[in-house]
């Protein structure tokens, strides 16, 4: 029997993992980690030793091949090409990364340490996009990308309205849009019956933005 030098394992690895994610994506300091994680001078001992060894960087090797394997493609890259949509893919890589606060700026004393901060971000956008992938799960939306609309049980007019406002109560809704959504056809008579809606106190939620420009006659 082959005796193991050094202390038995206190710390559950996968804890330790999940405070180096949580480091990263939230951009906090070692010392102010939660106390549901593992003390921090373990979870930094823990990131060195793991990132001195290049693990975060095989991890991400890892995920990329199953990735691609996903997606009908070889493990392995077999060439490359270099054009200007490939530089567009480049940028969405630098915007999804700049998501996680840790790598906004160069918090870090020693570079080793800031790429391997990058490699650990990189395994954390993978591993959530596998399990979307495995869960046969819908992308997740874009920023850029309008809400969906909620599904408008209401019998009236009036309640359909107010679901909308609720939905989405930072939006300046014009009464053209929601015409279009309710299917009214004769705008101007809605604009008016928002704005008795709106001065007897039913709805609340409202500007000078939702009526939007009258139409003009020709």
């Amino acid at each position: 029997m082959v005796a193991v030098a050094g202390r038995p394992m206190v710390h559950d690895l996968r804890a330790v993992l999940d405070a180096i994610g949580y480091v990263t994506r939230y951009g906090i300091e070692w010392r102010a980690l939660p106390i549901d994680y593992p003390p921090h001078e373990a979870v930094y001992a823990f990131f060195v030793h793991w990132s001195r060894r290049g693990l975060p960087e095989r991890l991400a090797g890892r995920l990329r091949g199953r990735l691609r394997i996903l997606a009908g493609r070889a493990e392995l890259p077999t060439a490359g090409c270099m054009d200007s949509q490939t530089m567009w893919v480049v940028e969405r890589t630098f915007a999804w990364l700049v998501r996680y606060r840790r790598l906004t700026r160069i918090y870090e004393r020693k570079p080793a340490h800031h790429e391997a901060l990058i490699w650990w971000a990189t395994v954390h956008q993978m591993t959530r996009r596998l399990t979307r992938e495995l869960a046969a799960q819908p992308p997740s939306r874009r920023w850029s990308d309008p809400p969906p609309l909620p599904v408008l049980s209401s019998p009236d007019r009036r309640g359909k309205v107010l679901q909308l406002l609720t939905a989405q109560p930072w939006k300046a809704w014009k009464a053209s849009e929601l015409a279009a959504i309710l299917g009214i056809e004769n705008v101007n008579s809605f604009r008016v019956q928002l704005s008795q809606w709106s001065h007897q106190g039913y709805i609340n939620k409202i500007g000078p933005a939702l009526y939007g420009p009258m139409p003009t006659s020709t």
